[in-house]
């Protein structure tokens, strides 16, 4: 049987076309599949986001755990429950594994409240005391204090104040090096016997006669930090000292003074540093030759005598070249040694002679530093190279 040649070619077209539809169907089936998964991994992450997140996120806005039971203890104040809001601070209070200083400062304020709300002035002059000795300064909650309270509280203020006896102590104080154009700190210690007040750095440039003054801030457990801004910072250094003072009106503690100031040593950068290594470098290489050379002036001396001794004559002749040798070797490493020893001296000269001229006190001195308390009098031997 003959096909007719069109129909044959209409039949091959057909099948063409059924290939493609199958494969578009194909596609289209697996489409959807694809957009669904999709839609379940995106659904999935913020399924994992909002639990994830809201509790952090909530956590963050109630704050600590500490601050969290002082918030509970505040609302039970908001409703008159005085009772039941010391409870709760009281618990706070005495748990020792809160290690929230701010917790247990508020806590101790809003126990001394509650107190005065429950008629028990002398309980609530002790949570007054408590919450003073940790933050002499601190202050209390205008919203929930009576006047009675606020008098009570000061009363506290003034009974722990009477019991600091001894001034401020300033030790480990840490100032530079700095450089030239760039903000210095100063670093200090200083303890009380009841509580620090404010700690002040004085400061200028050598030569300059009026000082401008910052405050040290309080960085960790008795330690300050106070800093220099970048403008007073000049190659001539820093010169400053501190002053400390307690709750108390008594007179502050010094580490050094306006006359004896001490002095932070500033350096001019990168060149600086790399004249001062050519410097000592060409010293080093000078010493080196001079020894040199007494290596070689002593090492002919021996092969002199060596030939003095030597009953041959051409074994005598020998040392004596060997002598010649040593004595040629020590003239070149003395002339080296002596050359750098010149140019390193010159060297030395040059920077010291820049530092004076820009009133570098900081260079190679010595110098003597009071210490003044109302307790007494001590002296610091301070030297720097």
């Amino acid at each position: 049987m003959q096909f007719p040649s069109r129909q044959f070619s209409s039949r091959r077209l057909s099948s063409r076309q059924l290939s493609s539809r199958h494969e578009e169907d194909s596609r289209r089936a697996l489409r959807p599949r694809a957009h669904g998964t999709k839609r379940v991994l995106v659904g999935a992450i913020l399924t994992a986001a909002v639990f994830v997140l809201i509790p952090a996120g909530l956590s963050f806005a109630q704050g600590t755990p500490g601050l969290r039971e002082v918030a509970r203890a505040v609302q039970a104040m908001d409703e008159l429950q005085f009772d039941q809001a010391a409870t709760i601070l009281e618990h706070l209070v005495s748990d020792p594994n809160l290690h929230d200083d701010v917790a247990r400062l508020e806590a101790w304020k809003y126990l001394g409240i509650c107190r005065m709300a429950l008629g028990e002035p002398g309980k609530a002059r002790e949570a007054f005391t408590a919450a003073l000795a940790m933050d002499p300064t601190t202050t209390l909650d205008s919203r929930y204090a009576s006047g009675e309270t606020r008098d009570e509280f000061e009363r506290a203020r003034a009974a722990l104040i009477a019991t600091d006896v001894h001034a401020p102590i300033i030790e480990d104080v840490v100032a530079g090096p700095g450089q030239v154009g760039r903000p210095l700190d100063i670093q200090a210690t200083v303890r009380d016997d009841v509580a620090v007040g404010d700690v002040i750095v004085f400061y200028r440039a050598p030569g300059d006669e009026a000082y401008a003054s910052v405050k040290m801030l309080p960085t960790g457990p008795s330690a300050y930090v106070a800093t220099i801004p970048a403008e007073a910072v000049s190659a001539r250094g820093v010169q400053y000292y501190i002053e400390a003072f307690d709750q108390t009106e008594r007179a502050p503690s010094r580490l050094g003074s306006a006359q004896a100031p001490w002095v932070a040593r500033v350096g001019n950068g990168p060149a600086a540093d790399r004249r001062r290594i050519a410097t000592y470098g060409t010293l080093g290489l000078g010493v080196v030759g001079v020894g040199t050379g007494v290596f070689y002036t002593l090492s002919a001396a021996k092969t002199d005598a060596k030939a003095d001794d030597e009953p041959s004559a051409k074994t005598a002749d020998e040392y004596r070249d060997y002598a010649d040798d040593y004595r040629r070797n020590a003239a070149i490493a003395y002339g080296v040694g002596g050359a750098a020893l010149v140019a390193g001296g010159v060297l030395f000269y040059l920077d010291w002679r820049e530092k004076t001229r820009n009133g570098d006190a900081t260079a190679r001195t010595s110098r003597i530093y009071p210490v003044i308390s109302p307790q007494g009098a001590q002296v610091i031997w301070r030297m720097q190279f």
